[in-house]
This record gives structure tokens, sequence and C-alpha cells, in this order.
């Protein structure tokens, strides 16, 4: 009869509890990883602009430049696509594994984490005085003392 009254008390507590748990188990993905990843998107597509605009130039001006040269800065900007592609790819893949995150509006937020004591410059200042003055008597202290005569 116990038995009767246990299993849906404990299905109960079950089921409030397991959601709780649960979601103190999830993960979110590296910030740092995500910013590497924006970063290094940002550098290939800045050495892309620049290869391109290398080869408008080496185009217009083909004389001047040798098929070596051309060929260098057109395989440049083949590995900057590729390398932009790649980072895509890898940024793609965590928003597949962490769509909440990537969703949320303070994903990417800087966290400017303060003490909560907030202090105006001139507090500050306040304080810094203070500092200097109970430094000034201290050292005025040690005047106090005899100095040696050797």
């Amino acid at each position: 009869m116990k038995t009767n009254y246990l299993v849906p008390a404990l299905a109960l507590l079950f089921l409030l509890i397991a959601p709780n748990v649960i979601s103190q188990t999830y993960v979110s993905p590296s910030r740092e990883l995500v910013q590497q990843l924006l970063n290094e998107i940002d550098k290939c597509k800045k050495d892309l602009a620049n290869a391109e605009k290398g080869m408008a130039v080496m185009k217009k001006n083909p004389s001047e430049y040798s098929l070596e040269t051309y060929l260098w800065v057109e395989n440049l900007a083949k590995e900057a696509k590729e390398c932009i592609a790649y980072n895509r790819k890898e940024l793609d893949k965590l928003r597949d594994d962490y769509p909440g995150w990537f969703n949320s509006p303070s994903a990417l937020a800087e966290l400017n984490i303060r003490h909560p004591l907030f202090r105006t410059m001139q507090e500050v200042m306040a304080d810094l005085n203070d500092m200097q003055a109970k430094i000034d008597a201290i050292l005025a202290r040690f005047k106090e003392f005899q100095k040696p005569e050797h």
C-alpha cells in the first residue's frame, strides 16, 4: 500500500527536479572560440579584398607584373576564400550545436562586470588624497628617529 503512494510522489518529485538539473548541465560554446572564428573571418575578408585589389591592378598593367606574381596573388585570393568558407563552416557547426546561445541577444555582448559599489572620480581622488596623507604621516614619524652617525 505504501508503494502505491510512493511511486506517484517520486514521479512528481522527479518531474519537478529533472528540468532544473538538466538545465544546469547546459554548456555554452567558448566565447573565445567564437570570437576567434569571427576575427579569423574578418582577417580572411581583408586578405581577399587586398588580393582582389592587387589582381585588378595587375590586370590594368599586365606588362609591369610577371605571370608568377599574378598567379601568386590569385592563389592568395583562393586561400582567403577557402579560409572564409572553413571558418564559416566551423561557426555554422557551433550554431547547430548551440542554437539557443546564438539566438540570445547577449551571446556575444561584452560582459563588463564591475564592483557593485559605483564610485565617482571625485571620491576616488578623495581616497587617494587620504592615502597620501597617511603615507606622509608615517614618513613624518620616521623623521623622529635618530640618524646613525657612521
